[in-house]
């Protein structure tokens, strides 16, 4: 009971109920991304914060039924991540790490070329995972 009065309590007042400890997980200076397709909806979602636990997220309607994300999408929403990441951090962006959901082995050069080479562009000098 106490564990859940004290969920509420930090939730009401704007603090952060679970992150992933900067110890365990020494990931300062790095934004997660992830990326899912689904039929025709994409979601996109992006960590600013060393917690992971404040994020800018996005879905997308396509009318296709390709299994990879356009290149315009994922530009558009890695410019705006790390648009976000710059204004609402105080550490300097490092590293990326790139997470792609619902894709079966033979499908990843199709990602590759695609989808990879797309976040190449935008990112420029910061690491990409």
């Amino acid at each position: 009971f106490i564990y859940e009065l004290l969920f509420q309590i930090t939730t009401k007042a704007g603090g952060i109920p679970y992150y992933i400890s900067p110890k365990s997980l020494p990931v300062k200076n790095t934004m997660i991304i992830g990326i899912s397709k689904i039929d025709q909806f994409i979601s996109m979602t992006s960590s600013y914060d060393y917690t992971f636990s404040r994020y800018l997220s996005k879905t997308y309607k396509e009318n296709n039924d390709e299994i990879f994300v356009p290149n315009s999408l994922i530009k558009d929403f890695l410019k705006k991540s790390i648009d976000f990441y710059k204004k609402h951090s105080t550490n300097l962006l490092k590293r990326i790490i790139i997470y792609r959901s619902n894709v079966d082995y033979d499908q990843i050069d199709v990602i590759k070329e695609i989808e990879i080479s797309a976040a190449k562009e935008i990112v420029n000098d910061i690491p990409l995972v």
